[in-house]
């Protein structure tokens, strides 16, 4: 459901800038009602069975967002190099991580990078944290950078290998859980 629409970057950059970005959480959930009542109509393709979300780099964070909306309209989540920053910019009263980490309601798969933070990586406290609520699986990607799903150069071998094996990754994950 959400793509790379970091505006300022990523990682750094983004924090750097955070505070400049005032979307409130309400927008954003509205704007996920309409795509699901737009792909369930006729011009959208009539789906109606699973849906699920990706995210990619902050979009990450609006995918948690979304597997904690009460009630749940996806099914799993998946994660590419997955930067929670999000909360950071948020007006007013935007919950912890922790917080939004805890109401997912669903399973959920990340894919960190190297440089990506420890806590999403194997073994970090937001997987911990997913895998005791309703799971959570992670497929590190060492040697790629931050971005390379979705931005990475595919014709370089070990860049096409791992967007390759991440993106089956995903569909297995996805079939695994209702799709």
């Amino acid at each position: 459901m959400f793509g790379d629409e970091a505006p300022l970057g990523c990682c750094g950059v983004f924090a750097k800038h955070a505070g400049k970005l005032r979307v409130p959480w309400a927008e954003y959930e509205a704007k996920v009602q309409r795509v699901l009542e737009w792909i369930r109509s006729p011009e959208g393709g009539n789906v109606q069975g699973p849906v699920g979300a990706i995210g990619f780099c902050y979009g990450a964070w609006q995918a948690l967002r979304v597997a904690g909306m009460h009630p749940c309209p996806i099914v799993a989540a998946v994660g590419y190099h997955p930067a929670l920053y999000m909360q950071y910019a948020q007006p007013g009263g935007e919950p912890r991580l922790d917080e939004i980490v805890e109401l997912v309601q669903v399973p959920v798969m990340l894919a960190p990078t190297k440089p990506d933070p420890a806590s999403v990586q194997p073994g970090g406290k937001y997987v911990q944290m997913l895998a005791s609520n309703k799971g959570c699986e992670v497929h590190a990607y060492p040697t790629q950078q931050h971005g390379f799903v979705n931005r990475g150069d595919v014709s370089l071998p070990t860049v096409g290998r791992d967007v390759e094996d991440a993106l089956a990754r995903t569909c297995i994950f996805f079939k695994q859980h209702g799709f």
